[in-house]
């Protein structure tokens, strides 16, 4: 995405649709107002776009106050407004009452919101523009191979990123002045840095281990972790090689607190089976943006064209059964499976109240399924393969 194009249109937002966007707009703006500012109402209604946009679009279920409390969390969150040191700050749980919003039915919907659209802590793409600046990830380009950071580079290299649409601006041109640089303190020289290089990466390991060790984070969620680490380090790595700068101890603490986040926000969203089960027994199903009863087009086309004739078939992460009850109508032979009991409770229901026959099995996805033991002709997820942490997507598709 172009960082340059942080406007949003409204042209090709469905008339069905319009009603809900535009009060969910009218509730975003007004809570901007009151405790933010307008480049956070300017972020939510672009947010609110995507999601109206979106084919088939969640905006269609749901209240718009939680519609528009989960926007405003989305946003909060990625552009780190709960942190004290950010102007406007506001701890997001303060964003509920505001809306008349449980804090579990917005914590949901706001998870719904960051997995639809991929939205992490300092994304790119949902960066408020005042601070495109300070985040580190903007300027992230990759030159001849090698990720750098762009504000290091020439300025011819930084005008071609910034036709390419890949950083927001030129650095070059927001240098300060020579005399202004030569004021700041000159760097430690390098040899003095070089004896306590080991000293200090060893230091960010020992907190990173002490952290990790607190947290209790469950196997699924250090992969994560280690993960990112793996890639601050690569990134510090990187640095190094472009600055020669062998001052290392800013770096690390800044990615030791990227860390800590990460953790903080694994830590309060428990395991993927606590995070369903929440959702799927707390918040009313109408409010769950991906509980959609009609079939996704994809699917009819396959159906209608013929290319799929009724099979005994498994629906992998079928929540409440909508897509698997369509399939069963017309014959197929369904077998639904999902980490939630509240979940597959909903799905009994709403097969019996439809008067279609289907099984529904509680099972994770992640463990290879060893509760079913027949073999399907046809298998199939929808809004499954974003619930999956991505150090687990590659096996998971291997698997099936």
């Amino acid at each position: 995405m172009d960082c340059r194009n942080l406007s949003h249109s409204t042209t090709e937002i469905p008339s069905d649709v319009r009603p809900k966007y535009e009060a969910i707009t009218a509730l975003t703006d007004a809570f901007c107002k009151r405790h933010l500012n307008e480049e956070y109402a300017e972020m939510c209604r672009r947010l609110t776009v995507a999601l109206a946009q979106k084919q088939p679009t969640p905006l269609v279920r749901g209240r718009a106050e939680v519609w528009a409390c989960g926007i405003v969390r989305t946003i909060g969150w990625a552009n780190m407004l709960d942190d004290p040191e950010q102007s406007p700050y506001m701890k997001l749980i303060a964003i509920d009452p505001e809306f008349g919003v449980a804090e579990s039915t917005d914590q949901a919907k706001s998870m719904a919101i960051r997995r639809m659209f991929g939205i992490g802590r300092l994304n790119v793409n949902w960066t408020l523009p005042s601070r495109l600046g300070d985040n580190p990830l903007v300027w992230k380009v990759e030159v001849n191979g090698m990720l750098v950071d762009i504000r290091q580079e020439s300025r011819e290299r930084q005008e071609t990123a910034f036709q390419k649409g890949l950083i927001p601006y030129i650095p070059a041109d927001r240098e300060q002045p020579a005399d202004d640089q030569r004021q700041k303190p000159q760097d430690p020289p390098i040899h003095a840095l070089e004896g306590d290089l080991f000293g200090t990466l060893f230091g960010f390991h020992k907190k990173v281990m002490v952290l990790l060790r607190a947290a209790n984070l469950p196997d699924d969620k250090l992969g994560v972790v280690s993960e990112r680490i793996d890639h601050l380090l690569r990134e510090v790595t990187e640095e190094i090689k472009s600055t020669k700068d062998l001052n290392i101890q800013p770096r690390l603490d800044a990615r030791y607190e990227m860390v800590q986040r990460l953790v903080d926000e694994l830590v309060k969203l428990g395991s993927i089976r606590d995070q369903m089960e929440q959702i799927y027994s707390k918040t009313p199903s109408a409010d769950i943006p991906w509980n959609i009863d009609l079939p996704p087009k994809a699917l009819v086309e396959l159906i209608e064209a013929g290319q799929v004739q009724p099979c005994k078939t498994i629906d992998l992460g079928c929540g409440t059964g909508n897509y698997g009850i369509y399939l069963a109508s017309l014959g197929f032979d369904v077998t639904g499976v999902d980490i939630s009991p509240s979940a597959l409770a909903l799905a009994e229901a709403n097969a019996k109240q439809k008067g279609v026959a289907c099984r529904f099995l509680v099972a994770d996805i992640l463990g290879g399924l060893p509760e079913i033991a027949e073999t399907f002709e046809f298998a199939y997820d929808w809004s499954l393969l974003h619930h999956v942490f991505p150090l687990d997507r590659k096996r998971h598709a291997s698997r099936y």
